[in-house]
């Protein structure tokens, strides 16, 4: 059997085996860009969210992406070079389930995206609302020894917050930060924080909390009697007046160490009288201290409250 003898195998060899190679290096560069892949976790980013509208709860804040493509571009990637991005406009309050394909994923060029795990999320969405609540003031710790708060004073008292409608209807009230009283001796102003439970609640519009802080040295309740009652302004000499009881007795607050300067002489129980006609009347007594009574003196009751005045002509 004769074998034929093809003479052109050997024309050009150093070309065809330059193809060779080259067609060598092409596969070898097409298999790499097959089989290298890597594995990012992306948060998931929310577009479009309408005015009036705000994420309540998403079951994934974070997903896993797996890229494929060459090795070099695969070395290279960053997770900052990955983006998952869900589209909201159109959403409406209410639960969606959102499925996460691969067209939601951006990616450099040369790297395909293979798999995202979950591949879906459900959200909830709901109307972003405001309210005006109060401030109640937290207070830790105590006074010095012989001392107490009397009071604690906010300014404002209340506050504008904002957050889903769901979540706000339930917030009647918010605090501030704790506030020491430890060991004061005096009054004591203080610029404070609101303190939020809820993280999706927040402050709308906020003007600085300032709490003034009413310390002062510890008071006693003391019983004075024998107060005469007057009227202011007396009447005219032609009628002629009767008050019964003609005194009262009044329970006053002073400095503990001053329970002994407090005398009935120093207090002026007065009735307004105005223009009154003649016969019986039921006024009010009103007491105050004088000029040069114990310092820091208050009225805490008048018994009795108020008493009968009777008018009658000369």
């Amino acid at each position: 059997m004769r074998i034929p003898v093809f003479p052109n195998v050997w024309r050009n060899l150093w070309l065809k085996l330059l193809s060779l190679v080259l067609a060598f290096a092409l596969w070898y560069v097409v298999a790499g860009e097959q089989g290298a892949e890597i594995a990012f976790t992306v948060p998931i980013e929310f577009r479009n969210v309408r005015e009036g509208l705000e994420i309540l709860k998403e079951s994934v804040e974070q997903v896993d992406v797996r890229v494929r493509g060459s090795s070099e571009i695969v070395r290279r990637l960053t997770p900052q070079e990955i983006q998952v991005a869900v589209d909201l406009s159109g959403f409406e309050p209410g639960e969606r389930t959102v499925y996460l394909a691969a067209d939601r994923v951006t990616a450099p060029f040369g790297a395909r995206v293979t798999r995202i795990t979950p591949a879906s999320l459900r959200i909830e969405l709901d109307e972003t609302k405001t309210a005006d609540v109060r401030i109640v003031p937290r207070i830790v710790g105590a006074p010095a020894d012989g001392f107490e708060l009397r009071a604690v004073r906010l300014t404002p008292v209340a506050v504008r917050l904002l957050g889903p409608a769901s979540r706000l209807t339930h917030v009647e009230q918010v605090t501030t930060e704790p506030i020491s009283v430890q060991g004061l001796r005096e009054a004591y102003t203080r610029p404070v924080e609101v303190h939020l439970e809820d993280p999706l609640i927040r402050v709308d519009e906020m003007s600085k909390v300032v709490a003034t802080l009413d310390v002062r040295e510890e008071h006693t309740r003391v019983e004075l009697s024998g107060i005469a009652v007057r009227l202011n302004p007396p009447l005219t000499t032609s009628m002629k007046v009767r008050i019964q009881p003609a005194a009262v007795k009044v329970t006053v607050s002073v400095p503990a160490s001053r329970v002994a300067l407090a005398r009935a002489e120093d207090l002026d129980a007065v009735v307004s009288t105005g223009d009154l006609a003649p016969g019986v009347h039921d006024l009010p007594v009103e007491v105050r201290p004088k000029e040069g009574a114990v310092p820091t003196l208050e009225i805490v009751a008048v018994k009795p409250a108020r008493v009968r005045v009777a008018v009658t002509a000369k």
